[in-house]
């Protein structure tokens, strides 16, 4: 048996050769033969909580093994629940669960609106995957459940929701787990677990995994999240006193309970990372937490003290503050917050939801009142002497400001990402500030393993954007910058200012990790065999 082949093996060898296998094929590897299984060991170093009771069982069943316990360091939390409610245009909220009472049902027994949040699954699964040579959609959608067995699944998995929130026990069981985990040092929270498309989830989490194949449902976000190409949900106001209710707070019920969580910490229970992630999607922690003081603002401040703390990711979502001034950039609430964070601090990074599709006309009509703050009112960079990576995503910014910001960070950095940034000055654009970078900075007279490496990625392929799929230019930027190489952006016109192909890009999916293709033209594409059809070239 080949099993047996694998015990004789020295042990060295057995863990190098494991090393390479997911967690799921070790987990059918150890069920070959008992000795398999004692010489082979799970790597189980975080674990998944959600509002569901498959991932709170599976949560505990792990913090009770005095083997796995030990070795968790990472907290993720699935904040994608299911909203029973959403906002008209004015404001007005409305149960989507009777939104379409008129409507005729095209299958019996299952809501208009679920059954069209089918249709628009596979619909956006077949634009996205477009000339696919695996027809990878056409697989996926013959393999689906019938809607109605879908919508009966849905309306459980509801239900799961409901009861798990109103008994607390997702609360009950994070809190039991920052008691267990010793080496805890990381939590996530996410509302993009589910993906952008069926069959694509961020992380194949216990709950997911427990969905019966080919099912196929409303992907929930849990933060308020604009569809593609809408614009952002504008944000409501958070403290009390600025008329925010219990919720709409609530609408981040995860976020919630782990600030007040990690807000109890002790010495000795220390969390030093905090990832709130909306990965590429547009939506993130509404910013009006940063207009007045509020419980949830001082218990992220309380968390931000934490001696040793090094890793903050912070998504905010800041739909209509371009109409009011910016105030939760200008309230000075948010520096005030980062300048809590200690020496210790060595990552470093901040994206936003804003609208980049505006036209330009109507940011320079008001330069001033558009205009976020400048970022050194920001950024306290002058107190993290370690920070070794800097990242700035989707963000209104001026090539100055920008600069000067880059030129203000410590000689420890070593790598700095931004995307998805519009430059507001006129003349500003990515050339420019590549320019700028190696002519102003001297970053390139530095040691080459000293020199930052500058990652540049853009949402906006052949004009379109789709959450989750950007382009990322990586080598081309340090063939600029460090080695006298061509600048990747173009000479003249709107150029400049794009990520053109055959420039050295490489599109990626946030949520599709085997999607990874040179960002070349489409007969190229053909040529290479990403995808089908005859091009010109």
């Amino acid at each position: 048996m080949a099993s047996s082949g694998l015990v004789l093996l020295p042990a060295e060898i057995l863990a190098l050769v494991v090393s390479h296998l997911s967690n799921n094929d070790v987990k059918s590897l150890r069920l070959t033969c008992k000795r398999v299984h004692a010489k082979t060991k799970l790597r189980l170093d975080r674990v998944f909580l959600s509002a569901n009771p498959r991932d709170v069982q599976v949560f505990r069943a792990v913090a009770d093994d005095d083997t796995f316990r030990h070795g968790i360091v990472e907290i993720i939390w699935d904040d994608a629940v299911i909203q029973d409610t959403a906002r008209e245009d004015d404001g007005t909220e409305y149960n989507v669960y009777e939104a379409d009472e008129d409507e005729e049902e095209e299958y019996p027994g299952v809501p208009p609106w679920f059954s069209r949040a089918c249709e628009e699954n596979n619909f956006e699964l077949k634009s996205r995957y477009k000339g696919d040579v695996l027809d990878r959609p056409k697989r996926a959608i013959s393999a689906q459940l019938p809607v109605h067995e879908s919508w009966e699944r849905f309306q459980e998995w509801r239900a799961e929701q409901r009861r798990v929130i109103t008994t607390g026990a997702d609360v009950a069981a994070f809190r039991y787990g920052l008691a267990r985990f010793p080496s805890l040092r990381t939590i996530t929270v996410t509302p993009s677990m589910h993906g952008y498309n069926i069959g694509h989830p961020l992380y194949d989490t216990p709950a997911i995994r427990s969905f019966p194949p080919g099912f196929n449902y409303p992907l929930p976000r849990g933060w308020p999240t604009a569809g593609e190409a809408e614009p952002p949900v504008e944000m409501l106001p958070w403290a009390d006193e600025d008329g925010g209710t219990e919720a709409y707070r609530d609408r981040w019920h995860g976020f919630r309970i782990v600030l007040r969580e990690l807000a109890k910490q002790t010495d000795s229970q220390r969390v030093l990372e905090l990832n709130l992630d909306a990965h590429q999607l547009t939506t993130g922690i509404n910013c009006r937490i940063f207009e007045s003081p509020n419980p949830e603002y001082d218990q992220f401040v309380s968390l931000l003290r934490q001696p040793g703390f090094r890793r903050l990711d912070l998504a905010l979502s800041v739909g209509a503050q371009e109409h009011f001034g910016w105030p939760a950039f200008r309230s000075a609430l948010l520096k005030r917050a980062l300048s809590e964070i200690g020496q210790d601090l060595t990552h470093v990074s901040l994206s936003t939801d804003v609208d980049l599709d505006i036209p330009d006309m109507e940011w320079i009509d008001d330069p001033d009142g558009h205009h976020i703050p400048l970022l050194g009112a920001i950024f306290p960079v002058d107190r993290w002497p370690r920070l070794r990576h800097f990242g700035l995503s989707r963000f209104l910014v001026t090539r100055a400001d920008l600069l000067s910001l880059l030129a203000a960070l410590p000689p420890t950095l070593r790598s700095v990402e931004l995307g998805n940034l519009k430059f507001l000055d006129e003349g500003g654009h990515w050339r420019g500030l590549l320019e700028d970078i190696r002519d102003c900075l001297e970053w390139r007279d530095r040691p080459a393993q000293d020199r930052p490496r500058v990652t540049l990625h853009d949402a906006e392929i052949d004009g379109e954007r789709r959450p989750g799929r950007e382009v990322w230019l990586e080598a081309a930027v340090a063939e600029f910058l460090y080695r006298n190489g061509e600048n990747p952006f173009g000479q003249s016109g709107c150029h400049r200012g794009q990520i053109d192909k055959g420039q050295g890009g490489v599109v990626r999916d946030a949520f599709d990790p085997e999607y990874e293709r040179p960002h070349v033209i489409l007969g190229e594409l053909s040529r290479l065999g990403y995808i089908k059809g005859n091009f010109q070239r």
